[in-house]
């Protein structure tokens, strides 16, 4: 493999296919769809066939496996994780994430390389007069996730989550709001990408944990998750960098726990986890 450092976007407040990938306009994520996309290889059919809630999700990209057999909240894997084994393997982690703790089973419970950010009106990382700053009018925790990130250029890891949560906010049941955190994480991302592409040494992974019900499936439609139907648990990658062909779309079906592993082979870990590496999107 090619890079010495990975960097994985987690959407862990949950987005649907429809508003993104799916979406034949791409109103809500222009920059992935036009401009990243091409440059990357775009799996359209990754599936979350386990919980898909946040914490079960989140422990699943932790461990490669599902941890839970129910609807709660899961007890982070101590000495378990991904993360766990890359420490252990000699490299180095972080963990920034909005505060509340869900971050912490990313790592097994070990808050050390962990960076928790608080909502923040603030429009860093983007300035004041950038176009961007002015789509999600709403404190965020995104914004300063990646800005706190990115602040970290000279000694960022082998191995970096970014979670972001702002499209939780879909739980409030205003439709602009949800698709307003779309379009900011969207906007993120590309900010992310413009800094970390010069180097020619990082894969970026960009992916939801899961996704937000479908319309007609419950009164609450997008505003929900949880359930079984393809709003749910239909999700989709995007990964750029030197391992990944630049302009290939992957159809065949892959699941959240497939991550963990394509992860390790990049970073050469030796690490058990239940999925299988994606090599069908690999140069």
């Amino acid at each position: 493999m090619k890079a010495d450092r990975v960097v994985v976007v987690v959407w862990a407040g949950g987005v649907r296919a429809s508003e993104t990938i799916l979406d034949p306009h791409h109103r809500h994520a222009p920059r992935i769809w036009n401009d990243l996309a091409p440059r990357g290889s775009l799996l359209t059919r990754l599936y979350n066939d386990g919980w898909t809630n946040h914490g079960p999700s989140l422990q699943a990209l932790a461990t490669g496996r599902w941890e839970v057999d129910e609807y709660d909240e899961p007890s982070p894997a101590a000495g378990r994780t991904l993360i766990d084994v890359a420490r252990r393997q000699g490299r180095t982690t972080l963990v920034v994430g909005p505060t509340g703790g869900r971050p912490l089973l990313l790592t097994g419970g070990d808050g050390s390389d962990v960076v928790e950010v608080d909502l923040s009106a603030d429009p860093w990382p983007f300035a004041p007069d950038e176009p961007a700053a002015a789509i999600y009018k709403l404190r965020s925790f995104d914004r300063p996730v990646v800005g706190t990130f990115l602040a970290r250029e000279a000694s960022w890891p082998h191995l970096s989550f970014l979670v972001f949560d702002d499209t939780d906010i879909a739980h409030q049941g205003r439709w602009s709001w949800y698709t307003g955190a779309i379009r900011q994480a969207d906007e993120l991302v590309w900010k992310l990408w413009q800094r970390l592409e010069s180097e020619r040494r990082t894969d970026l992974l960009v992916l939801p944990a899961h996704g937000r019900a479908e319309h007609g499936q419950t009164r609450w439609g997008f505003m929900g998750h949880g359930r079984e139907d393809e709003g749910c648990t239909r999700l989709w990658m995007l990964a750029l960098g030197p391992d990944f062909a630049a302009g290939r779309v992957v159809d065949k079906r892959a699941r959240l726990v497939d991550v963990v592993p394509t992860i390790a082979r990049i970073l050469d870990l030796h690490f058990p986890a239940r999925g299988r590496v994606l090599k069908e999107m690999f140069t």
